[in-house]
């Protein structure tokens, strides 16, 4: 292989990494999707925790939950993974980040201010209160469009909690007895090894380059010292 078609093999391999990490969702299999944008976890099946005993909303079955129960059962969970052999007990809510005495409050539509929001707006793209429905993204499992409790409560403390809706992107605060689903999420991710940065990706490739080119540079000499001795044989 000469240095030139390495070369363009590195820029390939380069612009190819870069392209991978701006996707927003990552499977990291045993049911555990990574959320690059918020550095999170989040289950694969949305409603786990449904048929627990604090499987307390409409149904014993549903998930839906008050929202004291939804927080006892994040906190309290355990969850194996299956491909790493681990079990991680570090669950909660998502959450909504803005400080609402600060003016960060954000009802209705279009509302980033929450993890959900992210994930519904910024991650996979939806568009808020659209007007057919939109269907369920493939890495999730029981993904529904029914909404989810936050972790956040509403200020000042009125009993409410902000729940987050799937079906249309909706952000409002809800009276705490009411019955919505509880969705877990841990911190950071649980891979082993993480994704290349294209930073990273550039400087490896570089070094390697760099050897190919000492090499090809040594067997080039090599290979005129041979050339001239052959001519002296010849002579």
């Amino acid at each position: 292989m000469n240095i030139r078609n390495l070369s363009g093999l590195v820029a390939a391999a380069f612009l190819s990494a870069s392209g991978s990490v701006h996707a927003m969702l990552f499977d990291r299999g045993g049911g555990l999707i990574y959320d690059d944008a918020l550095n999170v976890t989040w289950l694969q099946d949305t409603i786990y925790g449904a048929g627990s005993l604090y499987d307390d909303g409409h149904a014993s079955y549903d998930g839906a939950m008050t929202w004291e129960n939804a927080m006892a059962w994040a906190t309290n969970l355990t969850y194996f993974d299956s491909i790493r052999n681990t079990t991680y007990t570090d669950w909660r809510l998502p959450r909504v980040w803005s400080a609402p005495w600060a003016g960060g409050n954000c009802y209705g539509y279009n509302c980033v201010n929450s993890e959900m929001g992210s994930l519904y707006y910024s991650t996979l793209g939806r568009p808020g209160n659209p007007e057919n429905p939109i269907p369920s993204p493939e890495l999730f499992v029981n993904f529904t469009n029914y909404g989810y409790w936050t972790s956040t409560t509403f200020w000042p403390p009125d009993g409410r909690s902000w729940v987050f809706t799937m079906a249309s992107g909706g952000q409002v605060a809800i009276d705490q007895d009411a019955g919505f689903l509880a969705w877990a999420v841990r911190d950071g991710d649980v891979a082993s090894v993480p994704e290349p940065t294209p930073i990273g990706l550039l400087f490896f490739s570089l070094g390697v380059l760099a050897v190919f080119t000492r090499q090809g540079g040594k067997y080039s000499r090599l290979r005129g010292k041979h050339q001239v001795s052959n001519a002296s044989v010849a002579a």
